[in-house]
């Protein structure tokens, strides 16, 4: 019976004088002129009768797969066991729950894998570190169909199972992407079941105006108290943009009746009339907030239009002084204008417009996404309501009353 000799694997590492080097189909791999590094790792492993030994790896790190190109359509049979591991940057999730991590391919296993080391000091969420082991872990047993035996086993890495056939390109491709799918995945399905009673929105505030607009986002929850309801709020961030939750205490309160009275509060952040004759406690403190309010949304606009201008200035000075002679009436011209623009600038700083009402992320559906589809929020119309604020308070607390 003839047999067909087995089929040398194409690469091979051949280490001499301290050196390890790298060849594919006999052909030298240069680190240098791909730009990846090779080298060799020791861990202990157990045995067939279960005492330790010391074993050695040989692996690759490459910033990216184009580091990796005489390597890509070679099978990860004919890697001989070689391990390859794609740098963190290279490897990332854009996750604001997962640390950046390297994506490790273990030719002798046919397995790649992530390890997922979650950001617990920045944890934003409204489910815990926990529940999202829980809820990845079962994902993935779906996912991949696996038997109901292996399920309590908790996860702390995504490892995918490869032929050893499969090609280098085709195993790292479509293992960070069912890495990524199965986080997503498993974010939509914790925050949709955590939202039922919330209402959270979007805003991508100035950056120079961010903790202003935050702190009169928190005020909102005495503003309801002082309307007889009380509420739980929530802020956290996202990619730079900030979330702000609100969830009523009372169960009863429809989301909609919470939404039209957020509605009226922020529009009262433009209310610039004082309110006249007595005011009861509640209505002062509200005044006394819409106005420490404008008054630093005033003061961080005209620092940073000051700030903007300062910096076009300096820019023009010099290029003008790079400009010969004959060239100064221009730059004189220029300065003019600059100066026009400060008292502009200046003149308009006094109008802060409808910051809140602007940074409100809101499309053109009835609803819109928060974190990739996974709370949705229904959009609601911040009109130019004309109500001072005894007015608003009245307003809000009647719309509590309804039936």
């Amino acid at each position: 019976m003839n047999t067909e000799p087995a089929q040398a694997p194409r690469c091979k590492i051949l280490r001499e004088e301290g050196s390890i080097r790298l060849f594919i189909d006999d052909e030298h791999i240069s680190e240098e002129e791909f730009d990846f590094k090779i080298g060799e790792r020791k861990h202990l492993i157990k045995d067939d009768d279960g005492k330790e030994i010391l074993a050695t790896d040989t692996y690759i790190m490459a910033g990216s797969l184009m580091m990796l190109e005489p390597l890509k359509d070679i099978s990860l049979a004919d890697l001989s066991g070689i391990i390859i591991m794609i740098s963190e940057s290279s490897a990332s999730l854009n996750s604001s729950l997962v640390e950046d991590n390297r994506l490790v391919v273990d030719s002798g296993s046919g397995t790649a894998s992530y390890t997922l080391n979650l950001k617990y000091d920045d944890w934003t969420m409204n489910f815990s570190p926990r529940e999202f082991l829980d809820g990845i872990t079962k994902m993935y047993w779906e996912y991949f169909e696996l038997e109901e035996s292996l399920e309590g086993i908790e996860l702390d890495s995504i490892p995918i199972i490869w032929k050893l056939e499969a090609q280098v390109r085709e195993v790292i491709e479509e293992s960070m992407s069912i890495t990524k799918q199965l986080i997503k995945d498993t974010i939509d399905l914790l925050s949709s079941e955590k939202s039922e009673g919330l209402i959270s929105l979007e805003f991508d505030f100035p950056p120079h105006l961010k903790f202003a607009c935050e702190q009169y986002l928190m005020y909102f929850g005495q503003f309801l108290k002082d309307a007889g309801e009380n509420v739980d709020l929530e802020l956290s961030h996202h990619d730079g943009k900030t979330l702000f939750s609100v969830v009523p205490e009372n169960k009863d309160i429809g989301l909609s009746k919470i939404n039209e009275a957020l509605s009226i509060y922020l529009s009262l952040s433009e209310n610039r009339s004082p309110a006249q004759g007595s005011l009861s406690l509640a209505e002062s403190r509200t005044q006394a907030v819409i106005a420490g309010y404008q008054s630093q949304i005033m003061s961080l606009q005209v620092e940073n239009n000051a700030r903007n201008l300062e910096l076009r200035a300096a820019r023009i000075t010099l290029t003008g002084q790079q400009n010969l002679i004959g060239q100064q009436g221009e730059m004189i011209a220029r300065q003019s204008e600059i100066m026009a623009d400060q008292a502009k600038a200046l003149a308009n700083s006094t109008q802060s417009g409808n910051i809140l009402a602007e940074s409100l992320r809101i499309q053109e559906e009835e609803t819109e996404d928060v974190i990739g589809g996974v709370v949705k929020v229904k959009a609601y119309d911040i009109g130019p309501l004309q109500l001072d604020i005894p007015e608003a308070l009245r307003k809000v607390k009647d719309l509590f009353k309804r039936d």
